[in-house]
């Protein structure tokens, strides 16, 4: 995520996000160790495979923060 960010930052992004499947507790866990950080859930936003959709944890960096410092 470090990495990622940081690229994006250097391109003129202000934030970047990412989401992970409200169901899926060790990428959400792997979301925080990021030190991103958490801001809501989007509903319905995720479509699946077998034509379900799911809610998503919505997570954030915003440039100004600290890289690996969740707030």
């Amino acid at each position: 995520m470090d990495m990622l960010a940081g690229l994006a930052f250097e391109h003129g992004a202000a934030r970047v996000h990412l989401c992970t499947d409200v169901g899926n507790g060790p990428s959400r866990a792997a979301a925080r160790r990021a030190g991103v950080t958490q801001e809501d859930v989007v509903r319905s936003c995720l479509d699946h495979r077998d034509g379900s959709r799911a809610d998503a944890y919505l997570f954030s960096r915003l440039r100004e923060d600290r890289a690996g410092v969740a707030r």
